[in-house]
């Protein structure tokens, strides 16, 4: 019993000693007078404001050619859109190429993007029917979505078989 009352003893006096310390470099939820205040990136990257201000220059000094060009636009991604002209304005390519010759060294250098097609449904079925066309008796591989564009290329000579248009068909129908 003496064994069990010292060794009870040393626990609570080691964690009365260890709760009671703050030795520095351990973590404590006290308060430290120190608050963090965050700093909001609400400024948009340097290059996306120069591309849409060189778009800007470009469109306005089409409109001075007499190239009516809507304002230009930086859709939700941050991706710059193509200049569009106005609707219902008429030129001819002519015009805007003589416009452009002038203009077009505000945005040298400037690339417009697309937003990329999400192409994970077509691929899936796209396997599908890879999948459907080999228990046909078709040898195909499975498209991937970097190669599913031209794995639908790829399957245009596979009409040359008679057998095969109806085997398209109802694989194809099946993935609908």
């Amino acid at each position: 019993m003496s064994v069990t009352f010292v060794a009870l003893l040393l626990v609570v006096s080691l964690v009365t000693s260890a709760c009671g310390s703050h030795p520095e470099g351990v973590a404590s939820l006290t308060e430290t007078g120190v608050t963090a205040t965050p700093t909001p990136t609400t400024e948009p990257p340097p290059d996306l404001v120069e591309g849409e201000a060189a778009l800007l220059a470009f469109t306005q000094c089409m409109r001075n050619q007499g190239i009516e060009y809507e304002d230009a636009v930086v859709d939700a991604n941050g991706i710059i859109q193509r200049p569009q002209l106005v609707e219902g304005f008429e030129t001819t390519r002519a015009e805007v190429g003589a416009a452009t010759e002038v203009c077009g060294g505000h945005i040298e250098g400037l690339t417009f993007a697309r937003e990329r097609a999400d192409l994970s449904e077509v691929t899936d079925k796209a396997v599908a029917l890879a999948s459907c066309l080999r228990v046909a008796g078709v040898e195909i591989d499975d498209p991937t979505a970097e190669t599913v564009i031209e794995w639908r290329g790829a399957l245009r000579p596979l009409f040359a078989d008679p057998a095969f248009p109806s085997i398209f068909e109802r694989c194809n129908a099946a993935e609908q």
